[in-house]
């Protein structure tokens, strides 16, 4: 049984009022509601998050994610036009692209398929989401847009149409950029490679580091092509550049290269030095120094802090629902409480430090949500008392409110 929540932070009423002309009065009720929810419950089902709430019938709720009609997309460019208005971004942002199987149980879920898992390297159950998350050296990150891949096998059943991740991908590039996010570079692992996945990104007039396998093959001062493998073969860790990092010690090398029906491309390869067997290997098409471009490289990083972010604090595993519609619903919810929680960390004030990251600032919210405003309000009026209940309850590695 879920903690009564006792009423939705102001800041979070506050940040949802750009919604509030998009819905009814009933659904921005329900987006309210879910979205608050998914940011300060423990539990992210809807029947949890409908039981925090204690005077609504869980179908109400059940009906505005699997059933109401309004437009994914149109709500959110509408996201995205509310935090170009709060945040300002460099002029030369990067948009990562990366997929994240999301492991469910239900094996009677729309969209849900057999898939294999990129941390547990074996196939599991779930629905499989590609990815597109913006970031840039001002330290914004924000989620563009999760878009479902569906097995081509499975696409009768669930009546949708066939598309591959690569074109997944570059649907999400088109709507960041009519979103009008400032994107001029695309960051995308090996799963992504591909000459028409690089010349849809050329065409668009934009710069990219993709990932590619090492059975591609290339072509160094225009001798014999050889697959990569064999170029790697032939390199000792005397050829390649030491890059410290707060967290990890990565080593790079880059070379000039030709691949056909791409062209001139740089070559970067890395490896960590916890993982001095797995090399990964990228192409380029920046006229950068080796470094930048392997600097750049090290922002798609933010992807995987979004992945970590939204699963283990606002539910973008938990949730369960049956219909393919439903899972969207949530999914758009997850990234709507994503942005509202990146933009209350910047304007919440706590005492001792200010909340510096995903995970305490939900916890924050959580406090004011269950606790009521007059319960902090009182709490604050002793700021050595406060900042004792900020220690217990919010500044705490994985803590639960």
């Amino acid at each position: 049984m879920s903690l009564p929540i006792v009423s939705v932070p102001p800041i979070i009423s506050r940040l949802t009022n750009p919604y509030r002309g998009f819905f009814t009065k009933p659904q921005f009720k329900h987006f309210r509601r879910l979205v608050t929810g998914l940011i300060v419950s423990p539990n992210k089902t809807l029947q949890e998050i409908n039981d925090a709430y204690g005077d609504t019938n869980q179908s109400s709720l059940n009906r505005f994610v699997s059933h109401s009609k309004w437009d994914l997309d149109r709500l959110n460019q509408r996201r995205l036009s509310h935090i170009r208005k709060c945040v300002h971004f460099t002029r030369k942002g990067i948009l990562v692209i990366d997929e994240s199987l999301l492991h469910k149980s239900g094996r009677h879920m729309e969209l849900a398929g057999a898939h294999r898992s990129g941390m547990t390297k074996r196939i599991e159950w779930g629905h499989m989401a590609v990815n597109a998350v913006y970031t840039d050296t001002l330290g914004n990150t924000v989620p563009v847009d999760i878009r479902i891949y569906v097995k081509d096998k499975d696409c009768d059943k669930y009546g949708v149409g066939f598309k591959t991740k690569r074109e997944l991908g570059i649907e999400e590039v088109d709507f960041a950029l009519q979103a009008k996010l400032p994107i001029s570079l695309v960051i995308a692992d090996a799963g992504y490679q591909g000459e028409a996945f690089v010349r849809a990104l050329q065409e668009r007039l934009l710069d990219y580091i993709v990932g590619v396998r090492t059975t591609t093959k290339i072509s160094i001062a225009r001798s014999d092509r050889i697959e990569i493998k064999a170029y790697l073969d032939q390199l000792t860790k005397d050829d390649f550049t030491k890059y410290n990092t707060a967290d990890q010690t990565y080593f790079y090398h880059s070379t000039d290269a030709y691949i056909r029906g791409i062209g001139k491309i740089k070559l970067v390869v890395s490896f960590t030095e916890d993982d001095e067997d797995t090399m990964k290997c990228y192409i380029s098409n920046l006229d950068e120094d080796d470094a930048t471009i392997f600097k750049l490289l090290l922002n798609r990083w933010s992807i995987e802090c979004f992945h970590r972010d939204a699963k283990q604090h606002l539910g973008l595993e938990a949730y369960q629902v049956r219909l393919g519609r439903g899972m969207q619903v949530v999914a758009l919810a997850i990234l709507t409480a994503y942005t509202l929680v990146f933009l209350a960390m910047r304007i919440l004030k706590t005492p001792g430090r200010s909340l510096r990251t995903i995970g305490e600032t939900c916890r924050y919210l959580g406090m004011i949500a269950y606790k009521g405003v007059r319960w902090i309000r009182r709490k604050m009026r002793d700021t050595a008392e406060f900042i004792h209940v900020l220690k217990a309850h919010v500044f705490v590695k994985n803590a639960k409110v």
